[in-house]
């Protein structure tokens, strides 16, 4: 009897240690960057100044030469060290843990080359030049994970360059490799980035997070986190720099704050910046747009020393989630200066036009509206001047086309300039105001 106990003892010591052992492994992998085990290749950006184990050192800048995983430390002291990864490494994981850049070209992802990142503390990458604060060419690939919620990340666009995703090329023309953005998901982590300034052509500036000036947006993923981005010198917040198309953004959580200085929230630059596509899934958006930008959609049409451009609205598509998209000026709350289509499925929703004539939802103040579809969510749309709630702007030449199959709708602007509704049989709706104890007004 005596040996059984023993036995018994042995196998719970032996269990219990496994667990510890388990415990402690488990612990080891919540630790490190998402998809990795084992210890990073540790850079300490105060004291670098050689060669090391998958990286070379040489003229201020850190080269990632193999895939592999690697951490940046830093001690919250700003240096002038760059960081570049090598072309065509495609399993790069990187930690930045307190680190602090300034200089010409910040961080860089080039083409071909896929990065994900880890934010561990603050975080900052300031570009001086004509960089992107984290550069993301066409064909380059960033995601931050999940793991970056608690840390933060601020990041600063140079000359004409985004503040994450493309750089100016120095060219001041359209969808160059370099302009372009490539692929961005962010998964976690507070985000604050802000576009370039003027590359000294226009106002050419870059989007907060997508295109540099005359850059397009490329693919931006948003699943979470808290994101501010702003545009500056007429590139959107979150989509093309100056002139550039919007790419292809969806956002399906997170808290995203999207605002431009002389541009777009969310969509296209200025000066013939389509919209691209859109997509909203869930989470919270705030997009304003300032000038002659609007809140989500195309920026204006104008014509430039690079020609004639000619912006729209292209696609927007609204499944859920909580949005407030207004504009400061001439812009609509959510469309764009010509055509379109824009579907509303759900969510809640309250767009607001610009005080000089745009429509909430539809055209800006001299555009047409776009085709618009409700058919759910809890809808406000007020027009700015005398724009319409859903509709056309102030001088707009028509009116666009509403259809309604469900929802709550609620708009308010310029009677002359409302969109007539009508359901998928081509039937007219009827939005009409209730009070209680007075006749019903119909809209």
């Amino acid at each position: 009897m005596k040996k059984f106990y023993k036995i018994m003892i042995l196998l719970i010591m032996l269990v219990s240690i496994t667990g510890v052992i388990g415990f402690i492994a488990d612990n080891n992998k919540t630790a490190n960057a998402a998809g990795t085990s084992g210890s990073p290749i540790q850079i300490d950006m105060d004291t670098v100044s050689n060669d090391g184990d998958g990286y070379t050192y040489a003229s201020s800048t850190v080269t990632i030469t193999e895939n592999g995983y690697y951490e940046f430390i830093g001690s919250g002291a700003s240096v002038s060290i760059g960081i570049i990864i090598q072309t065509g490494l495609t399993d790069v994981n990187v930690i930045l843990n307190n680190i602090e850049i300034s200089t010409s070209n910040a961080f860089m992802i080039n083409a071909n080359s896929k990065v994900k990142l880890t934010l561990v503390g603050d975080n900052s990458l300031i570009s001086t030049g004509r960089y992107a604060g984290l550069s993301i060419p066409l064909n380059a690939e960033l995601i931050i994970t999940e793991e970056s919620d608690g840390a933060e990340l601020t990041v600063q666009g140079g000359q004409g360059s985004a503040g994450i995703g493309g750089y100016w090329d120095g060219s001041n023309t359209l969808n160059t490799s370099q302009v372009n953005n490539g692929t961005i998901t962010i998964n976690g982590g507070t985000i604050t980035a802000t576009g370039g300034t003027d590359a000294g052509f226009y106002h050419s500036g870059g989007a907060g997070i997508g295109g540099g000036g005359f850059g397009y947006g490329g693919i931006i993923t948003i699943n979470g986190g808290i994101i501010y981005a702003t545009g500056n010198d007429e590139g959107a917040g979150i989509g093309g720099g100056y002139a550039g198309n919007g790419g292809t953004i969806t956002i399906n959580d997170g808290v995203v704050y999207a605002t431009s200085n002389g541009g777009v929230g969310i969509g296209g630059g200025r000066y013939g910046g389509g919209s691209g596509t859109i997509t909203i899934n869930g989470g919270t958006v705030i997009a304003a747009g300032d000038h002659n930008g609007i809140g989500c959609g195309g920026g204006a049409s104008m014509t430039t020393p690079g020609g004639s451009r000619t912006a729209y609205v292209g696609t927007i598509i609204i499944n859920d989630g909580n949005i407030i998209a207004t504009s400061n000026n001439y812009g609509a709350g959510i469309g764009g200066q010509r055509g379109g289509t824009i579907i509303i499925n759900g969510g809640m929703i309250n767009a607001e036009g610009g005080v000089e004539g745009g429509a909430g939802i539809g055209g800006s103040f001299n555009g047409s509206s776009s085709i618009v579809t409700i058919n759910g969510g809890t809808v406000t749309a007020i027009g700015g001047g005398t724009g319409a709630g859903i509709g056309g702007g102030s001088s707009s030449p028509n009116n666009g086309t509403l259809i309604i199959t469900g929802g709550s709708i609620n708009r308010s602007g310029a009677t002359s300039k409302e969109a007539l509704a009508k359901n998928g049989n081509d039937t007219n709706v009827y939005l009409v105001t209730l009070t209680v104890g007075a006749t019903p007004i119909v809209d």
